[in-house]
């Protein structure tokens, strides 16, 4: 190959003493592609190209080499962040793929004698974004299930994180969620497409499983095609997922979700230490750090704020006296918000909300609690709220818990006017 790549998408990721390749990438950070040839031609320039449309040409070679950095073509290809999914708790899973690209990008090379050499690397980008803390850094390495491209059965682990940052510890596959009867709730995950199953287990925090059962997903499969970022069907607002049905008084153990096929070369597990709460309140959706969607209700404490503007008046004053005003007021200006906080968070559920902050997208759920959220497939039952603003947190050392508090504006209140 007369292309060679110095610095690709793939990632040599190495947990507990194995080394593994990891291929989904977060999209929001800096993704360097660097490459060069391997002939004794002189390159006189490079192109890459995305999905043989987004073409960058006349890029310049220092010391033989090029190089690009994919962040903003990719964030171009993401575009908005909008959620048009809707769902009933009968459809099992739902295949997001405005949470994930799967993207062909070329890499050519021009030399001087104007002869071209050129090769194809694949994208797998969600829509997540990574911190400086993040030991893997752009890698998805804890989010993927490593049997999708590392097909080594026998010792490749099947147990991956589900996108959203609520893990129990550090490298640790159990993770903490909190389900909220009335109110639909989804879990985003990568798992291999081509699954036609799905388990689903609810166990006592002892192990002791409660009650079980297997789905059969029947998305079709030009439906389904290379689109990895599902989403698993918890509650439609109106009906929880059947494999409560047999225990309706349920509110805590574990939740076990593996998507499979029959040979179980390509599993994938999920697992989940679960509160079920039967509340009241604001329900909200965001758009997570960890390229998935998240949803919290909060309940108590909270309060909402119109600030009004008059917009002036006119001055209708003739001279003469009378018991009326001489001013007709013009009309008025006003904004809602709405304060909201939740107080004794433990830890990793506190890491979940804190995402709210930086979010680019958060909705506030309109529907009555126990409801069909999506019925008639309408999903504008979710309100798009414009910013959140004073975000605080506040940590008690001698009980290691948090309180959350920030508020939320409304989209515009219009109003009568001259």
């Amino acid at each position: 190959m007369a292309v060679i790549i110095l610095k690709g998408l793939d990632r040599n990721i190495t947990y507990l003493g194995t080394s593994y390749v990891s291929k989904f990438i977060a999209a929001y950070n800096s993704n360097v592609i660097r490459w060069k040839t391997s002939t004794v031609k002189t390159v006189s320039r490079g192109e890459i190209w995305f999905n043989g449309t987004l073409k960058f040409i006349d890029l310049i070679p220092i010391n033989g080499e090029l190089e690009f950095d994919c962040y903003e073509p990719i964030k171009t290809i993401f575009n908005y962040f909008d959620d048009t999914i809707s769902y009933n708790v009968d459809d099992i899973v739902k295949y997001d793929d405005n949470l994930f690209k799967k993207i062909n990008i070329k890499l050519r090379l021009i030399y001087a004698d104007t002869t071209t050499d050129e090769t194809n690397i694949t994208g797998y980008f969600t829509r997540a974004v990574r911190q400086h803390t993040d030991v893997y850094k752009t890698s998805m390495f804890l989010y993927e299930p490593l049997r999708i491209f590392n097909i080594d059965p026998p010792t490749v682990p099947t147990s991956a994180l589900s996108l959203m940052r609520t893990g129990e510890k550090e490298n640790s596959f159990s993770q903490r969620l909190k389900i909220f009867k009335g109110y639909p709730l989804d879990i985003s995950v990568i798992a291999e497409y081509s699954n036609d199953k799905m388990y689903f287990g609810v166990n006592q925090y002892d192990g002791i499983t409660l009650s079980y059962l297997i789905k059969n997903i029947t998305t079709s499969p030009t439906d389904k095609l290379d689109k990895y970022v599902e989403r698993i069907i918890i509650s439609d607002g109106q009906s929880m997922h059947d494999v409560f049905s047999s225990i309706p008084n349920f509110t805590k153990g574990q939740l076990n979700i593996i998507s499979l096929k029959d040979f179980g070369t390509k599993d994938s597990q999920y697992t989940f230490t679960i509160d079920v709460v039967d509340e009241c309140g604001v329900y909200l959706k965001w758009l997570n750090g960890s390229g998935g969607w998240s949803y919290w209700l909060f309940n108590k404490n909270t309060r909402n704020l119109i600030n009004v503007k008059p917009k002036g008046v006119l001055n209708k004053n003739s001279g003469g006296l009378s018991f009326s005003a001489d001013e007709i007021n013009i009309g008025q200006d006003a904004e809602e918000k709405i304060q909201l906080v939740t107080n004794g968070l433990e830890y990793w559920y506190w890491l979940q909300l804190i995402d709210i902050a930086t979010s680019p997208c958060v909705y506030m759920y309109m529907k009555t609690k126990g409801s069909l959220a999506y019925e008639n497939d309408n999903v504008d039952v979710w309100l798009k709220l414009p910013t959140i603003s004073n975000f605080k947190y506040t940590a008690k050392k001698e009980t290691n818990l948090y309180s959350i508090g920030f508020e939320l504006e409304l989209p515009k209140i219009f109003t009568q006017t001259l």
